[in-house]
């Protein structure tokens, strides 16, 4: 279940980047939108690699 939580979690944030990506190539790219492109790429990050270690915890525990 939280492996669940987490990954559409995960998928919520690169959503959201995508979005923000593809609106990085029109006018709408200014200097705040630039802060928030580096805001949500950290975030979308942080998440990925939450993900990862909920992944791998079980199977260290399992071994």
């Amino acid at each position: 279940m939280a492996l669940y939580i987490t990954y559409s979690i995960c998928l919520f944030y690169i959503t959201i980047f995508s979005i923000w990506h593809i609106l990085s190539f029109t006018s709408l790219y200014t200097s705040m939108s630039k802060v928030m492109y580096a805001v949500i790429f950290s975030i979308e990050l942080i998440t990925l690699n939450l993900a990862n270690v909920l992944n791998t915890t079980p199977n260290e525990i399992l071994k």
